[in-house]
């Protein structure tokens, strides 16, 4: 055989040993990406069923809503339970059908004027399966996935401090307006300082016809008080006793004059 043939077949086993060796090693490199992909979607998939499992067990209502049509797109158990809808039912509608007819111009408007990141709309009314309507604050998280455009929120009921919130406010307005009638005189003011915090009419009646504002401005112990030492009197009885009963004194009118009073009060 001739030497170049010889040389040749050795240069060409050579090559192909060179090539399979390659071939090798690229396939253990593909598998070692394999695995380590693997690993990665599994870690993934573990990540996300973390997520899922957090966002099911919140106990405020959460869901996430797309902006462009408004569907949910997801929502969590305390929304199910909270609004009354099932999972099923809650994918088939959009933020718009839990708010009250006059709230939805309010949402559109909240929608339109969105930005990346937190978001907070205040108080707002919504609407339960069975139509009646409870007060929560609501709080957003807008952001971008897959080319769409959504919104994570967050859903706390307020409705019983609201209701309360409603029931101080009339229970403070009947009692203004028991003491505005009164047909005695009611003041209130600090020890600490020498002011009326407020008078009632009969008050202003008694004082000699002052309106409100003169009366707010007047120095109790000696343009209210006859004897300037009955201010400190009084301060000294209510500290050591916390209440008085029956304290009498004179006080002086717009006109100068005086008008004897019996003082109660705590």
């Amino acid at each position: 055989m001739p030497l170049i043939v010889i040389v040749a077949l050795v240069i060409g086993a050579g090559v192909l040993l060179w090539l399979l060796r390659c071939k090798l090693s690229s396939d253990r490199e593909l598998l070692r990406l394999r695995q380590e992909l693997a690993a990665e979607s599994a870690h993934l998939h573990d990540a996300q069923n973390q997520l899922q499992l957090l966002f099911s067990a919140i106990p405020y209502p959460m869901w996430v809503y797309d902006r462009a049509t408004l569907r949910f797109t997801s929502v969590n158990d305390a929304t199910v339970r909270t609004y009354g809808f099932s999972q099923e039912e809650f994918l088939g509608m959009t933020v718009l059908d839990i708010r009250p007819p006059d709230e939805k111009p309010t949402l559109l408007d909240y929608v339109n004027h969105l930005h990346l990141g937190l978001n907070s709309t205040g108080i707002r009314r919504h609407r339960k399966k069975d139509g009646s309507l409870l007060f929560v604050e609501v709080r957003g998280f807008a952001f971008e996935r897959n080319g769409g455009s959504y919104e994570l929120t967050l859903a706390n009921d307020v409705t019983q401090r609201k209701l309360m919130e409603e029931a101080l406010r009339q229970s403070q307005a009947s009692l203004q307006s028991l003491v505005d009638s009164a047909p005695f005189g009611i003041i209130r003011s600090l020890l600490e300082g020498d002011r009326f915090e407020s008078l009632n009419p009969a008050m202003l009646k008694i004082l000699g016809g002052y309106n409100l504002d003169e009366a707010m401005h007047l120095k109790i112990s000696t343009q209210v008080y006859s004897d300037p030492k009955d201010r400190g009197r009084l301060i000294e009885i209510l500290r050591r006793n916390k209440t008085v009963q029956g304290y009498e004194l004179n006080l002086l009118r717009r006109d100068g004059s005086t008008v004897p009073l019996r003082i109660s009060g705590s």
